[in-house]
């Protein structure tokens, strides 16, 4: 403790502090205007992401407006995506049952510590468990789309 009052009053420490304050402001500035140009270019881009999703939104309205055959068409494939959507649900617990098998195997046959190749299946049951989840979630989401879009045309 005394020693850290004793650096604190040194005129030392406080021409450092101060001369480090003052390189952090100066830096600050630096950064804010470049921080600044990238956030107005990255704003710029997604709103002419969104007003390109925007027109094509509008362009495949119009084209199920006019054909009630592509609404039937659009239907059938809302469908079958959230049929891929189920499937693809129904693989992480595949995945996860083959872990828990490989777990009470290796309880069974009394294996202490599981070898390389048993715990490379177990991070890759579940590895596939992940990419699986996120398959059905795009599929998911795909499928909302295509509904509302199938919604909106009925309109």
């Amino acid at each position: 403790m005394k020693q850290v009052l004793k650096d604190i009053s040194s005129l030392y420490w406080w021409i450092g502090v101060v001369l480090v304050g003052i390189a952090i402001n100066v830096a600050s500035h630096y950064l804010q205007e470049a921080l600044d140009t990238q956030l107005s270019s990255v704003s710029s881009w997604w709103r002419e992401r969104s007003e390109a999703q925007r027109a094509q939104r509008l362009k495949e309205l119009e084209k199920l407006c006019d054909n009630p055959h592509e609404q039937i068409l659009l239907a059938f494939s809302e469908m079958q995506t959230r049929f891929q959507s189920i499937v693809s649900l129904t693989f992480p617990l595949l995945f996860l049952a083959l872990r828990l098998f490989f777990d009470v195997w290796l309880v069974y046959y009394g294996v202490v510590e599981p070898s390389l190749f048993m715990k490379c299946l177990q991070i890759g049951t579940i590895a596939l468990s992940g990419i699986s989840l996120f398959m059905a979630y795009r599929a998911l989401d795909m499928a909302v789309h295509k509904s509302k879009l199938l919604e909106d045309s009925r309109k």
